[in-house]
């Protein structure tokens, strides 16, 4: 079997490039072509008559998703067999012979176009270039990734084992592993590991590589570690959270325990289930710790505790956007860059407005792209972030709305 080409959908270009034209072709374009002009001389025209677009180099600069191919070559086939009445493998032949290599490019950055429209680059080499460069070398980081992936095997011991000869104490735990046929190369909770370190006497050396090592395996890896907490006092899982509580006993420091098992009673308390629930940054423990009175340096520990169980290392960072909100079924769109949620951001909008307002698209960039694109469609201004709704706007919109 050989291995498949790559794929990249249209909305990939439009966002790496925001000064192209995406461009959808509707039905009554089709509907409109003459018979006496190949289809795709007739699409450079019209681009260029209607859309403003420069006319060098176009067909190197015009690329094709797959289903907008699909149609043009449909097209092209069904004028050609107007024209000359031909039908099965004569009409095959006289469609290969036409000018079929004067269509719209349907490879970028050798990955095949997914997506029903057309998207034509501006006539600047050097920023095509850089994008075809990034995505080549995505494409090889990928590779690069899922090869190591495959190394590392599927479990703590299989991914410790290939770090072995590192110049660290990562290296030096997998090399003491790899000597040490008892070590449980299987564990998904840290506790598994550790346990094992202190029956067998490892020195704290060991223990504080083995923290960075399984920091580093579930944060690479976080679907194969299974979250757990231990109880102080008896040393067993608490399996439930709603069965656990996380207490503050002042000069005692923190304590994971369960519910029911005795102690001394706690200056304060919180239950496991409230605590670290959908709270990825362990955001709620800082306040807890807060609230408690407790030294930053035991809030770090008892995060840090956390992480090593299998609770989120970090909040991940939002991915900044840049979106198209439109006021009112067919009103003017915003073009506006949000670094919150875009949710959030339509709802202050919305404060005081009018018209209904409606998120139609968002796309992964900053400021620098947001300005990018009120460059591109300056023409179509209104006031402000607002613009009218005309077709080249609408048209990145629709490619931007396409699922992969």
């Amino acid at each position: 079997m050989g291995v498949e080409m790559p794929s990249c959908h249209l909305k990939q270009i439009v966002t790496a490039i925001p000064m192209a034209h995406a461009v959808v072709l509707a039905e009554r374009w089709f509907r409109a072509l003459s018979d006496d002009v190949s289809v795709f001389t007739s699409l450079y025209r019209w681009l260029v008559e209607t859309r403003h677009v420069a006319p060098a180099g176009l067909h190197d600069r015009t690329y094709a998703g797959a289903g907008a191919a699909r149609r043009l070559l449909a097209a092209e086939r069904a004028r050609i067999a107007r024209r000359t009445k031909l039908r099965g493998a004569a009409l095959d032949r006289a469609v290969n012979l036409s000018d079929l290599n004067a269509g719209p490019q349907t490879l970028f950055a050798e990955r095949r176009l997914l997506g029903d429209a057309l998207v034509v680059v501006p006539d600047d080499d050097g920023e095509v270039q850089r994008v075809i460069r990034e995505m080549l070398q995505d494409d090889s980081d990928a590779q690069t990734r899922k090869a190591r992936s495959i190394a590392s095997g599927a479990d703590f011991g299989q991914w410790l084992a290939s770090n072995a000869g590192r110049d660290d104490p990562v290296g030096d735990l997998a090399d003491d592993m790899l000597r040490d046929p008892g070590f449980p190369r299987s564990a998904r909770h840290y506790q598994e590991v550790s346990a094992y370190l202190l029956r067998n006497r490892a020195p704290h050396g060991a223990l504080a590589a083995l923290g960075d090592a399984w920091k580093e395996y579930a944060e690479r890896y976080p679907a194969r570690v299974a979250r757990a907490t231990w109880c102080a006092r008896c040393e067993l899982e608490i399996e439930d959270l709603r069965a656990g509580i996380l207490a503050w006993t002042g000069r005692g420091g923190f304590e994971v325990r369960h519910a029911a098992c005795a102690g001394e009673t706690p200056e304060y308390e919180l239950d496991l289930q409230q605590l670290l629930v959908d709270d990825p940054a362990l955001n709620r423990v800082a306040a807890f710790g807060e609230r408690c009175g407790a030294p930053p340096w035991a809030i770090a520990e008892l995060q840090e505790r956390l992480r090593l169980w299998g609770f989120s290392q970090r909040a991940g960072r939002r991915q900044p956007k840049v979106y198209f909100i439109q006021a009112g079924p067919s009103g003017p769109i915003k073009i506006g860059y949000s670094g919150g949620p875009v949710e959030r951001r339509l709802a202050a909008l919305q404060t005081g407005h009018p018209e209904t307002l409606c998120v139609l698209a968002t796309m992964d960039g900053d400021r620098f792209t947001e300005a990018e694109l009120h460059r591109r469609f300056h023409g179509y201004r209104l006031s402000g972030e607002w613009f009218k709704p005309e077709p080249d706007l609408m048209d990145l919109i629709a490619v931007l709305q396409q699922k992969p």
